[in-house]
């Protein structure tokens, strides 16, 4: 089995050359290779604080290690500021860099553009600077630029990350820069996931080299940061970052055949490429997809009222999970409601499916079929046809008369 595994692992791809830094062009290293973990059947050790593998299509998680710790995330934060940015704007609106946003003459380096108080440049160019460069100036310049001011703009981000669903995050800068701001493992798959599914992001991500103009000289040369683009084959997208608080963090974001997988690695100390990739290999080596229930599919009846109620699942669930798991799903269905009466169609709880590694998801459970059942009380007691008690003689109609007055006086006392 280990052998089938290794020999679908794919073949690296060239390295990176070194990325030239704005705005004099000097190098920055690159990683140049990767220090890949061979697949198995079980995912491999992560070293870093916290990860998370995921479906990006619906959000299963299906591998986590502390998905849920708040952690600092450093430059992922931009993530969460690219979507901000492409909601308030156009590409080609223009931006005047305030005072505020020029870099200082002794951070101008690696993670800025190298702004200048009073340039004049498109929405569009701050992007690539933005996801590609990782430039803290443009970030700033943008947020500046949408809100008026980076406190405003950094509300915008928190109501966007809490509609997304993203409720342990707190973002409190538009770049990460050492602020006290945090998110999560999967709240970032889930920012990432956004990302990735608006088109012009996706593009601007999955480029490698990039130009800008400069107010005067030769253009502003930049290239993405994520090396996955050249190491890793189907890489489609991704995001790094680092302070000392959050340590080495990277998203990235892979395609094999019809399957795509993000992950997030957090706190690593180290280069995080490496353990994404590992990641990524036991996904694409180990996972197939799967459609443990299917809409329309019966889970059983159940007595709702004086109705016996067919049960079935209301949508069709499509998870990913590994192959030696496919045959041991387990579906159970917990009805949470409505009350008697149950029409066809009405939503009337949960259908929940997991697998021997644990929950997989949920759909609704609906009303399939209904039909009366005859209670007991109603069954012993005959009623009488249109026109019977006037033909019946008249101390028949009396005894009857008394009987339906103490049935009622009992069943209003103790009910039916």
């Amino acid at each position: 089995m280990l052998a089938v595994l290794l020999a679908i692992a794919p073949a690296r791809a060239a390295t990176p050359p070194p990325t030239p830094v704005p705005p004099r062009g000097s190098p920055s290293p690159f990683v140049t290779e990767l220090d890949v973990r061979p697949p198995n059947a079980k995912p491999p050790e992560i070293d870093a604080k916290a990860a998370v593998l995921v479906d990006p299509r619906t959000g299963q998680i299906v591998y986590g290690k502390r998905v849920d710790a708040r952690r600092a995330v450093a430059s992922l934060t931009k993530l969460m500021t690219a979507l901000v940015v492409v909601e308030g704007t156009k590409p080609g609106e223009w931006v005047t860099v305030s005072e505020g946003a020029a870099p200082p003459k002794n951070l101008v380096g690696i993670s800025t553009l190298g702004l200048k108080a009073g340039e004049r440049i498109r929405v569009q160019d701050l992007l690539y600077a933005l996801l590609l460069q990782s430039a803290n100036d443009a970030a700033v310049a943008l947020a500046v630029h949408v809100s008026g001011t980076s406190d405003a703009f950094e509300r915008e981000m928190n109501a966007l990350a809490a509609e997304l669903g993203a409720e342990d995050s707190m973002f409190l800068s538009p770049n990460g820069l050492d602020d006290a701001g945090y998110s999560t493992a999967s709240d970032i798959a889930r920012i990432a996931s956004a990302v990735l599914d608006t088109q012009k992001l996706r593009k601007i991500m999955q480029t490698k080299f990039y130009e800008i103009a400069a107010p005067q000289g030769p253009p502003r040369e930049i290239q993405n940061r994520n090396v996955m683009l050249w190491l890793y084959p189907g890489t489609t997208g991704g995001k790094t970052g680092f302070t000392s608080d959050a340590g080495y963090c990277v998203v990235v974001s892979a395609r094999r055949g019809d399957m795509s997988l993000l992950t997030v690695i957090l706190g690593e100390k180290g280069e995080p490429f490496s353990e994404a990739a590992s990641l990524l290999d036991w996904g694409f080596a180990s996972l197939e997809e799967a459609t443990p229930v299917q809409q329309g599919d019966p889970v059983g009846t159940r007595r709702i009222g004086d109705s016996e109620v067919a049960m079935a699942a209301g949508e069709t669930l499509t998870v990913l999970m590994p192959s030696r798991d496919v045959a041991r799903v387990n579906v159970t269905a917990r009805v949470e409601g409505p009350d008697w009466p149950v029409a066809v169609g009405d939503v009337i709880g949960v259908v929940k499916v997991a697998g021997p590694s644990g929950p997989l998801g949920e759909v609704p459970l609906v009303a399939s079929a209904v039909s009366s059942v005859q209670s007991p009380s109603a069954a012993a007691t005959p009623t009488p046809q249109s026109g019977e008690d006037e033909d019946a003689p008249w101390w028949l109609r009396l005894l009857r008369a008394i009987w339906d007055a103490i049935t009622g006086f009992f069943e209003r006392i103790f009910g039916d």
